[in-house]
């Protein structure tokens, strides 16, 4: 201890060393001959491009991509979507390419344990959330304690009646009430409740009955009530229904959309600001590369009774899609036999098969009512 502060040793290591010229060979005509020195090469520019995103203010690190808190969105269940980006350098002919892609991450919502508990359980008020845990609220308790684990086990928290402590993660939970759940107090020796501590140190608690505590190391019990969730912690449970369904909606783009995304971007990349760039000699530019492409001619589709059918490229909402009414197959088979499976009688069966037949017919398959075969399904 020094000043009142920890030492903590740090030991550095030396891993290997990265040799000038190698990088100099990534975009000359040599850069394919040595493997192992090409791939530290590039980890090496990789990491050198990746660090200013990372080091900044509001970042989190999501594998080889980094989530940025500008410009997040709500999302159900007490979380909330972040925009990510992924950075890699490519070597290409002649030049070495930085190629720019977007993500989107799920981030627990920073805010009050208790609120953002009882919106991922789907419960309206704490009073209902008491009701679900115990089991008095009709659905299983068990269920419900599912997912009170999924959402706080391993969630770093800060705390209402201890402002200076850092954040720290709940090791476990406690299915006790702060009335009900005692200790043993260190200095007195008496036995207390964890409503009874926090009373005598001017935090009376709103919701003393409320059957769950955080429980933080061995023995320390914290009530939901004075903590709240700390920013910036990725979400790595099983994703509601409803939260992929909205995640869907926002990553799904056109195009320009997403160029325009990345076009706005460039400001969090610090491409221009990054002294760990600026420092090793790396200049990116600020133009996003242009390739030249042409929308490929899609095959003819050929159809019975020596017909084809071509699409046209000029038609766009036409591209890709064949229509087959009134259309013949190029090769019809003829069933001989076939056999229904009815598993209820609330359907004319036999009228919906003539149907069928009748649209086969159309498509040059035959057959006929008399070679079908239908049984009931008991």
């Amino acid at each position: 201890m020094e000043g009142g502060k920890k030492l903590y040793p740090i030991t550095l290591t030396l891993v290997g060393t990265i040799n000038p010229t190698e990088l100099q060979a990534l975009h000359g005509s040599q850069w394919n001959q040595n493997r192992n020195a090409r791939l530290n090469s590039i980890t090496l520019l990789n990491v050198l491009v990746r660090m200013a995103p990372l080091m900044s203010s509001g970042s989190i690190a999501k594998g080889r991509a980094f989530l940025s808190d500008i410009a997040t969105r709500n999302a159900p269940h007490g979380l909330e979507f972040w925009n990510g980006y992924f950075q890699s350098i490519r070597p290409a002919p002649g030049r070495l390419v930085l190629n720019v892609d977007t993500t989107l991450g799920l981030v627990y919502r920073n805010g009050d344990v208790l609120e953002l508990l009882s919106e991922f359980i789907g419960v309206r008020d704490i009073r209902e959330l008491e009701h679900r845990i115990s089991g008095t609220g009709g659905d299983r308790p068990s269920r419900v304690k599912t997912a009170v684990k999924q959402f706080l086990k391993g969630l770093r928290v800060t705390f209402v009646h201890r402002r200076n402590v850092h954040p720290k993660a709940i090791s476990g939970i406690i299915w006790e009430s702060a009335k009900t759940h005692t200790f043993f107090e260190d200095k007195s020796g008496r036995e207390i409740s964890v409503a009874e501590y926090f009373e005598g140190k001017n935090h009376r608690l709103r919701y003393p009955n409320l059957p769950i505590m955080a429980k933080f190391g061995q023995h320390n019990a914290v009530p939901l009530e004075l903590m709240r969730v700390a920013k910036g912690q990725i979400y790595r449970g099983v994703i509601p229904e409803r939260v992929q369904q909205e995640m869907l909606k926002i990553s799904t783009k056109r195009p320009f959309q997403k160029l325009g995304d990345l076009e706005r971007s460039l400001e969090s990349l610090h491409h221009q600001t990054s002294p760990y760039l600026y420092n090793s000699g790396m200049q990116i530019g600020t133009q996003f590369m242009k390739v030249n492409a042409r929308v490929l001619r899609p095959p003819a589709l050929r159809l019975g009774q020596n017909r084809q059918v071509e699409l046209s490229l000029r038609d766009k909402t036409k591209v890709g899609a064949w229509n087959m009414t009134d259309k013949q197959v190029w090769s019809a088979p003829n069933f001989s036999t076939l056999v229904v499976v009815r598993t209820t009688t609330r359907f004319d069966n036999l009228r919906i098969i003539e149907r069928m037949i009748e649209i086969w017919k159309t498509m040059g398959i035959s057959g006929s009512l008399s070679d079908i075969s239908i049984s009931d399904l008991i």
